[in-house]
């Protein structure tokens, strides 16, 4: 799978990209909206993880534009607190789950082999 990690905080999506390419998938990297729109339109991205705090504007406005350039893309909301009405918020804009940095492997992991799995041809 093609998966994107969204996160203006350049240590810790590094650790997110290594994490996603533990698990044998592609990781693309963003630190704007607008790098996060042009790689998933250019990479036919499956999965996002996608920062609250993203330069450009907050993470849940580049939603939209996601799952407008590449139907079928799942998104995490990934947020440096866990506030109730922002999580509320992200999943009213789509997002499959909502975590909080820094990213446990094994959560992204869990996340990952989900998508993969509700992805399969198999289904």
């Amino acid at each position: 799978m093609n998966i994107l990690v969204a996160d203006g905080d350049s240590d810790h999506a590094g650790k997110l990209a290594e994490c996603v390419q533990k698990t044998g998938h592609y990781a693309f990297v963003a630190d704007t909206i607008e790098a996060a729109c042009d790689i998933a339109k250019q990479t036919r991205t499956d999965l996002a993880f996608v920062s609250w705090e993203l330069p450009g504007g907050p993470g849940f406005s580049v939603l939209g534009s996601l799952q407008a350039a590449t139907p079928g893309i799942l998104c995490v909301a990934l947020a440096g607190q866990n506030e109730r009405e922002r999580e509320l918020l992200a999943r009213k804009h789509g997002v499959i789950a909502y975590i909080c940095k820094p990213a446990e492997e094994k959560i992204i992991r869990a996340i990952i082999g989900c998508v993969q799995r509700r992805k399969s041809p198999t289904r």
